[in-house]
């Protein structure tokens, strides 16, 4: 559980560090193209982390990630 735990906190420190980006990205009157890009990728790794930190702990609590057919 120590394991879970340490990679659900890594996890969530990269999670808030995106998140505190993108709120300085966004408060900028104008964009550019970069800034836009990088609310993109903001975006991306804040979904990505919360994504990480459930398959976490769906593999802790039954092992194995379900597999779709997709």
């Amino acid at each position: 559980m120590d394991k879970l735990l340490k990679q659900i906190r890594a996890e969530e420190e990269n999670v808030e560090i995106a998140l505190d980006n993108l709120k300085q990205t966004i408060k900028r009157e104008e964009k550019t193209v970069i800034e836009l890009a990088a609310i993109g990728t903001f975006l991306h790794n804040i979904y990505n982390g919360v994504e990480n930190i459930l398959k976490q702990i769906i593999v802790a609590k039954s092992g194995e990630l379900p597999m779709s057919d997709t």
